[in-house]
């Protein structure tokens, strides 16, 4: 460590100063001293090390020494923001734990290898929960408030819904081009916003009369809702990513439902009373409650509390 931080910073700093520019102290007491260490002028934006690294990869499986069927039962590629990345860990060892090889050169080959613990490329890229992982750092992301609000209801295995395609891009017809040039031209080419429905095909309230016995019907704000819900992720460029497709953002609460304007109503599916047969499926009274509450009680709703049952129900009189 004290031969990696003098040579790599000592020496940058020499040599700025040598070249008449402004730069850091070269000299111990600059560094090694409470008072002047104070004094350090804090830099907000941090520059990007520059260490040969590509600005952006495609992530495939190895094709030398493969046989041609094979190759084409493979996924598509994935092209990755490198660069973009590099921002979100603090050392590049957030990502390559063992060397700055790529992934699937020596350790994380299609089978697995003794060199990477015989972890499949496949599992590394995709496994849950892992921070190492593409997937698993994607869903520790959404365990934010903003995120989990919609995300906590939705199912968590992966699902041949199409959204594979989003990160394995199908490659276009120049494929004769390098790799990296590839993989620019995918990642520009992909839709990044943030976007739904227009506000005449988003119902601006929707009256809910499932317990209108005892209660007066439930005035359910949902055009708010989901404003609110797309302001919260406007400037999030993963959720802007993986929400640019219009009525993304209604699975939140829709999260069994195909998506449409009209999705069916949730007593489509969550019958009245509970369904003592499909036990993993709360009744209309429970699939409520569990939605409406659990979303206020993540996003820590002040107006309406999650616990608040007269700001949403009123009692009907006698």
């Amino acid at each position: 460590m004290r031969l990696a931080s003098h040579s790599g910073c000592i020496d940058c700093h020499k040599q700025k100063l040598a070249e008449k520019k402004e730069a850091g102290p070269s000299k111990c007491n600059g560094c090694h001293d409470a008072k002047k260490q104070m004094a350090f002028k804090k830099i907000e934006v941090i520059p990007r090390i520059e260490r040969k690294q590509p600005d952006v990869v495609l992530i495939q499986a190895d094709k030398e020494g493969s046989k041609k069927e094979e190759q084409v039962a493979r996924m598509n590629p994935v092209p990755f923001n490198h660069k973009a990345h590099e921002g979100y860990n603090e050392t590049c060892i957030g990502c390559h734990h063992a060397s700055l090889d790529s992934c699937s050169k020596k350790c994380h080959t299609p089978a697995g290898s003794k060199d990477g613990d015989f972890v499949s490329l496949e599992r590394a890229m995709h496994q849950k929960g892992y921070e190492k992982s593409c997937l698993g750092c994607h869903d520790i992301n959404q365990n934010e408030p903003k995120c989990a609000a919609c995300h906590e209801s939705m199912a968590k295995d992966l699902k041949a819904d199409g959204s594979c395609a989003l990160c394995h891009t199908k490659p276009t017809a120049t494929t004769d081009v390098a790799d990296e040039v590839l993989a620019d031209m995918l990642i520009k080419a992909r839709k990044i916003s943030s976007v739904t429905y227009e506000d005449k095909d988003i119902p601006d309230k929707v009256i809910i009369k499932d317990l209108s016995d005892k209660y007066e019907a439930v005035e359910l704000p949902h055009r708010t809702i989901i404003k609110t819900l797309s302001n919260n992720m406007k400037d999030n460029k993963l959720a802007a990513y993986f929400h640019a497709e219009k009525g993304t953002i209604c699975q939140g609460c829709h999260h069994n439902s195909p998506i449409d304007k009209k999705p069916p109503k949730c007593g489509s599916c969550h019958g009245k009373p509970f369904n003592e047969n499909a036990l993993t499926r709360p009744g209309i009274k429970g699939a409520y409650h569990q939605q409406c509450m659990n979303c206020h009680k993540i996003l820590n709703l002040e107006k309406p509390k999650a616990t608040a049952c007269i700001e949403c129900h009123k009692e009907k009189k006698k």
